[in-house]
């Protein structure tokens, strides 16, 4: 079993597992209406979360994504934490 499934299958609370937790959590930022493109701003929250409970970044990334999160979202948001995002500003006019 590796880290990642590790993390995923742990049990956190009466049968309930990290990875059922995390499935809650992506489903209720699924289910909001999108203030961010792809919900970034959300899935910054859930990551930021995940670190600041010791997750390593990048398993806190693979864990969301597993749980069904929206890649492009989770993805840009791993970019912001890590000071790797473009905020190019395009003008329309």
């Amino acid at each position: 079993m590796d880290i990642l499934e590790k993390y995923y299958s742990l049990k956190i609370d009466k049968g309930i597992t990290f990875g059922d937790y995390l499935e809650k959590q992506v489903e209720r930022i699924e289910k909001k209406i999108p203030t961010t493109q792809n919900r970034y701003g959300d899935y910054l929250a859930l990551i930021t979360t995940l670190i600041g409970e010791k997750i390593p970044k990048p398993i806190a990334r693979d864990l969301i994504i597993k749980a069904g999160g929206n890649f492009e979202g989770i993805n840009a948001a791993y970019q912001i934490i890590n000071n790797d995002y473009n905020f190019t500003v395009i003008n329309n006019k």
